[in-house]
């Protein structure tokens, strides 16, 4: 038996085991271990169906071609593989330099080998894609022997730059190594769909065998052993079908490229390859090895990928996914696998800024959580960072489930925060950007809400009555008021004590009361604005009406009971007496000392006639001190020293 039939219901270690002893792996087991990364290609016996039929072709193809190279100038050797040899010539004609390759010297002869080589060109120049050499011409020289005149690709083989990050940082420019290998197998891809809407598939899909060129094109070389999934009756190109025994590069081959009696190579074998590329970009190392021949076949059969810690990882799930052991668990097209690079090169970016916003989190969570206090405006600059990273990671890729379960915990550890500090109203401006919040979070910031709103309406009360007894407005208007009739109460009966002759009248007395109570009134009126502001200024104001209100129908009053003219004077001390006592209990409380005086003058005045002026010009006398000493300021007794020495100055001047 030649190959062993892959059957999926076998175990690995069954399928490796018995793979080893077949003759034909044993045959290839040494090169698999000394030389992984080199390419094994099938006997030419399983690879020439139809064979006969091209070499009829070729045949007649050399006795119309040139017998020459005629029109290119050899020179020196880019490259030899295991059947041909690349030199650099110059088109005279185009001026231009092109790449031939011929077969090598000990394999000049063999038909097989130059059949090999027509294959290779009859496949790549049916391609045609931009990730693909151009194949200029195919002829035969003096003898007979093929050759393929193509493009010559001036740059680097790719595996040398996988293991060389600063050539790529240096030469192309790349400031992210990772995304710009990435981008180079998104290339390959292209290149790889191409040929299978063609039908082929390369089954030597490896760093090695692509070229990045001097301005970053991307080349995908060497398919000399890809196989074609189409029969087209030619018989020019090698079939998938009769591809039965192992080919390609061991360290990336998938399980079916080890041979099997019914093939099972299709595209899903490149998918494969292009995994195992991917694994090789992410971990820096082919994903198959082993230091004896049956620890590698294991590896290949076994097909389980495992990578670093810090490989992201939905990149790992992707390299996994295209390296499945069987075919069905695969990405079932080369597009779906370059969407999902694609997409991971979108996400990545988003990812980056969660990562970052997550470890920025951790600092916030450890200043929310000293024992010493931090600012509240650094805690908001480091939330605000944090916050904008999220937001930032979701706006790129909103299903980012890391920035969005990040956003969430941080928004709530801030509520949490806000609430244990009294701020219920940014609590709830946080809360507002989550899109499904806690109920149980929701109610508690609501119920801060509603403490914080009572508290806002206890505190407006609070802040109106005060307003309301605010001794600052209105003082001087206070002060004034309170002066002028304060000197009026003085001087009025101190000069009828002195001057007056005889008992006044009580006509006169009433006449004196409606004056006094004219000039209170025609005060108020001018005074309106700011002795209505305040209850403290109103207080006073009300108080200061009903006491001459009051005083005026004193008068009258004591006409009708007949009551003297002595006697109307100390009742007016004591009504006085009983709305300074009410000031000082409304107001200001520096008016029980005028109020105390106003009920010992009233005693005074009922006990002692005669000293009822000067009983009423003392107690007044200590409403107008009190008046002083409550509503004035240091400013206003300055102002005042400055006024009464102005009034002196040009009093003496006028002398």
């Amino acid at each position: 038996m030649k190959s062993f039939e892959l059957d999926d219901t076998l175990s690995p270690d069954v399928h490796s085991d018995r793979l080893v002893t077949l003759p034909i792996m044993k045959e290839i087991g040494q090169a698999v271990v000394e030389r992984p990364r080199s390419t094994i290609e099938p006997r030419a016996e399983h690879l020439t169906g139809g064979l006969a039929r091209v070499r009829d072709k070729l045949a007649v193809a050399g006795k119309g071609a040139s017998r020459s190279l005629a029109g290119f100038a050899l020179r020196e050797t880019l490259g030899e593989g295991g059947m041909g040899i690349v030199r650099v010539a110059e088109q005279s004609a185009l001026f231009r330099e092109v790449a031939i390759k011929t077969l090598k010297a000990d394999l000049e002869d063999s038909a097989d080998a130059a059949l090999r080589l027509l294959r290779e060109a009859w496949l790549t120049g049916s391609l045609e894609h931009p990730n693909v050499v151009p194949i200029y011409d195919l002829g035969t020289d003096e003898e007979g022997r093929p050759h393929i005149v193509m493009r010559r690709v001036s740059g680097t083989a790719w595996d040398s730059l996988l293991l060389d990050p600063a050539k790529v940082r240096e030469k192309h420019g790349a400031s992210d190594v990772l995304d710009w290998h990435l981008r180079v197998l998104l290339q390959v891809t292209q290149a790889v769909s191409r040929a299978h809407a063609k039908g082929i598939v390369h089954r030597d899909i490896k760093p090695e065998n692509v070229m990045v060129g001097e301005f970053g094109e991307v080349y995908l070389l060497d398919w000399g052993i890809a196989v074609s999934l189409v029969d087209d009756g030619s018989g020019r190109l090698p079939l998938a079908k009769d591809a039965t025994e192992a080919a390609g590069t061991p360290c990336y081959m998938a399980p079916e490229m080890l041979g099997s009696p019914t093939p099972k190579i299709d595209e899903r074998t490149d998918v494969y390859l292009l995994g195992a590329v991917l694994y090789e970009i992410v971990t820096g190392k082919p994903p198959h090895e082993g230091a004896s021949f049956q620890a590698m076949v294991k590896s290949i059969v076994y097909s389980q990928p495992s990578f670093p810690d810090d490989c992201p990882h939905e990149l790992a799930a992707v390299c996994t996914r295209a390296m499945a052991r069987l075919h069905d668990d695969r990405f079932q097209t080369v597009v779906d696998l370059r969407k999902a690079v694609l997409d991971f090169l979108t996400h990545r970016g988003s990812a980056d800024l969660a990562e970052e916003a997550t470890a920025k989190r951790g600092d916030l969570f450890a200043m929310l959580g000293a024992s010493t206090k931090v600012e509240r405006q650094e805690i908001y600059n480091v939330f605000g960072a944090v916050r904008f990273g999220y937001l930032e990671a979701l706006r790129t890729w909103p299903e980012n489930a890391e920035a969005r379960a990040g956003l969430r915990a941080v928004s709530i550890r801030m509520i949490d925060h806000e609430l244990s500090q009294g701020s219920p109203e940014a609590a709830h401006a946080i809360l507002a950007e989550l899109t499904t919040p806690d109920p149980e979070l929701a109610a508690r910031v609501d119920a801060a809400m509603r403490a914080r709103e009572e508290e806002r309406r206890r505190i407006e009360k609070l802040d109106a009555l005060e307003a309301e007894y605010d001794p600052n407005v209105g003082r001087r208007t206070r002060l004034f008021f309170g002066g002028v009739l304060g000197l009026l109460g003085v001087i009025g009966p101190i000069s009828l004590a002195l001057f007056q002759r005889g008992q006044p009248t009580m006509e006169w007395m009433l006449a004196r009361t409606v004056g006094l109570s004219a000039l209170c009134m025609g005060l108020m009126y001018w005074a309106r604005d700011s002795m209505g502001k305040t209850r403290l200024n109103r207080n006073l104001a009300m108080a200061i009406l009903v006491g001459y209100v009051m005083q005026v129908l004193a008068v009258p009053g004591c006409l009708v009971l007949g009551m003297s003219l002595e006697l109307h004077l100390a009742l007016v001390l004591l009504v006085w007496g009983i709305l300074t006592t009410m000031l000082a209990i409304t107001s200001e409380p520096k008016f029980m000392f005028p109020a105390l005086v106003y009920f010992v003058t009233f005693f005074l005045a009922a006990k002692v006639p005669s000293t009822r002026f000067w009983a009423q010009a003392v107690a007044n006398g200590s409403n107008l001190a009190v008046v002083l000493a409550a509503w004035s300021t240091k400013e206003d007794l300055k102002r005042l020293r400055e006024g009464a020495r102005e009034l002196h100055r040009r009093a003496k001047s006028d002398r």
